[in-house]
C-alpha cells in the first residue's frame, strides 16, 4: 500500500468509533491490504537466543485473537505479541469501552479482556506456524486469568507453547479481576489485593501519600509484598504448562521505587525469564501523568512527551484536570490511560528494570512511543526490543518505518543488551 493510500486509508479509520476502526484494520491484514515494508535493519537484537529482524514490536492488545499475523509481518514488525488470550470467551465491559483523545494522542480503554476464548486463538498459531512469514517474526502470547485462578495459566501456556517463542502473563491489567502485576504504590493495596469488584467499580482504595514517596506503613508493606507472591505464583503456572518457553511479566506503572523492587524480586524468585514495562494506567495513578520523570531525577529536560511539540505550550487536561476528561460509567471513573505521558514513566521503569537484572534478561519497554526518538529512548535505558499500539493508531503504519529508520541513523542503541 502506497504512502497516499495508508493515509487516505488512516483518515477513514480516524472517522469510525474505535472498535470499529480497529476490526476493519484487522480485517484488512488478515486479507493483504495492509502495508509492505519491504526494508531490512538488523539493529543487532537477540532475543532468547534468537537474532531478531529487528526489536519493533506489536504490543498486546492489538491483535487478541493471533488472527492478522502475517500482516504485522509484512508491515515491518519483528515481534508480535498475540492476546491478550483467556480460557473461556469473554464480552468483556459494556460499551463504549474505548475513548479517543486526539490532541493529546492517547487513549483511554475498558476493555475488559473480551475475546473469544482459546480454541479460535491456538488454531490461528497453528496455521501461521505454516506461513512464509513465520519465520521472520518472533510470536508472543499473552495470556491472563481474570478471576485468579492460577491453573488456567497453566493451561492457556500448555496450549499455545507449541507455536510460540514466548508467554507473558498479563497480571497488570486495570480492567478487570485479578491484576496483582499493578505495580501501585503499597499504600493503595493496603485493603488487599485488587480484585473484579474494587477495580472495575472504580473503587480501589487510593494512596494517602505520594505514589513516589516510597513510606510505606507496616500494613502497606505486607499487602504489597502479597501482592508480589499473587504474581509469582501466576508465573509459576505459567512456566509448569509452557514446555520451556520463555515466560515474561508484564507490569503495570509505576515510580514506587520500593513496590518494584518487591514485584521484582518475587518474579525472579520464580524464575521469570524477563520483564515487560508497562501497561495502562488507571485514574488511581493518574498524579503520576503530571510530572512523570521519576523519582531519581534522571531525566532528558528536551524531551517533551506532548505528541504534537508545535504546541508545547497546549495544557493536557490528563495532568490539568483528569477527573474532567477521564472516561465515566454509571458515575465512576473507568479505564486505563495509554499515550505520550506514558514514556517517562516507561523509561523509568525500564531503568530500574535494568539496573536490577542485569544486561542479559529481556526487557521490553512499551508506552508513549510515538516516534523514532521516543522508541530510541526506551532502548537506550535498556530495552531489549520495545513495544507499540496506541501510537501506531495515531500515526499510521509509517510509525514502524520511521523508528527502524531512525534507530539505523542513530546506531544499535541497544547492543549492550543482546540477550
Amino acid at each position: 500500500m502506497g504512502t497516499a493510500k495508508s493515509s487516505a486509508a488512516l483518515t477513514l479509520l480516524r472517522r469510525l468509533p474505535p472498535e470499529k476502526a480497529h476490526a476493519l484494520s484487522l480485517w484488512g491484514l488478515r486479507h493483504g491490504l495492509g502495508p509492505r515494508y519491504r526494508e531490512e535493519h538488523d539493529l543487532g537484537a537477540v532475543l532468547f537466543g534468537k537474532r531478531l529482524r529487528n526489536p519493533v514490536g506489536l504490543s498486546a492488545g492489538a491483535d487478541k485473537r493471533a488472527e492478522a499475523l502475517p500482516g504485522w509481518s509484512r508491515m515491518g514488525f519483528g515481534l508480535v505479541e498475540a492476546g491478550t488470550v483467556t480460557v473461556s470467551p469473554r464480552a468483556g465491559n459494556p460499551t463504549p469501552r474505548v475513548w479517543r483523545f486526539r490532541e493529546q494522542g492517547a487513549l483511554v480503554n475498558w476493555l475488559g479482556l473480551p475475546g473469544s476464548g482459546i480454541e479460535p486463538f491456538v488454531a490461528n498459531l497453528a496455521q501461521f506456524e505454516k506461513h512464509p512469514e513465520r519465520g521472520r517474526l518472533f510470536v508472543g502470547a499473552s495470556i491472563a486469568t481474570p478471576d485468579g485462578v492460577a491453573d488456567e495459566l497453566t493451561m492457556l501456556a500448555s496450549a499455545c507453547a507449541p507455536y510460540v517463542d514466548y508467554l507473558t502473563v498479563n497480571a497488570s491489567c486495570p480492567n478487570v479481576a485479578g491484576h496483582h502485576g499493578n505495580t501501585q504504590s503499597a499504600e493503595s493495596t493496603t485493603s488487599g489485593v485488587p480484585n473484579e469488584r474494587t477495580v472495575a467499580a472504580g473503587n480501589a482504595p487510593q494512596a494517602d501519600h505520594h505514589p513516589r514517596d516510597g513510606g510505606h506503613t507496616e500494613a502497606a508493606q505486607e499487602a504489597a509484598r502479597s501482592q508480589a507472591q499473587i504474581v509469582a505464583q501466576h508465573i509459576r503456572a505459567a512456566k509448569r504448562g509452557g514446555e520451556s518457553r520463555p515466560v515474561m511479566l508484564k507490569l503495570g506503572p509505576t515510580q514506587d521505587p520500593q513496590v518494584l523492587t518487591w514485584m521484582i524480586d518475587a518474579a525472579l524468585e520464580a524464575e521469570v525469564d524477563g520483564f515487560i514495562v508497562t501497561n495502562t494506567l488507571p485514574f488511581e495513578l493518574r498524579s503520576l501523568l503530571a510530572n512523570a520523570d521519576g523519582p531519581d531525577h534522571h531525566h532528558d529536560h528536551h524531551h517533551d512527551p506532548r505528541p504534537d511539540r508545535g504546541q508545547a505550550n497546549a495544557p493536557d487536561p490528563f495532568v490539568t484536570s483528569p477527573a474532567s476528561v477521564w472516561p465515566r460509567h454509571d458515575g465512576r471513573t473507568v479505564g486505563g490511560y495509554s499515550g505520550p505521558r506514558l514514556l517517562d514513566i516507561a523509561a523509568w521503569m525500564v531503568r530500574r528494570v535494568r539496573a536490577a537484572v542485569g544486561p542479559e534478561m529481556p526487557v521490553f519497554g512499551v508506552g508513549g512511543i510515538q516516534s523514532g526518538p521516543d522508541a530510541v529512548r526506551l532502548l537506550r535505558e535498556g530495552a531489549t526490543a520495545i513495544q507499540l499500539y496506541t501510537g501506531l493508531i495515531y500515526k499510521g503504519p509509517r510509525l514502524v518505518s520511521e523508528i527502524l529508520e531512525h534507530a539505523t541513523a542513530v546506531g544499535h542503541p541497544q547492543s549492550p543488551f543482546r540477550t
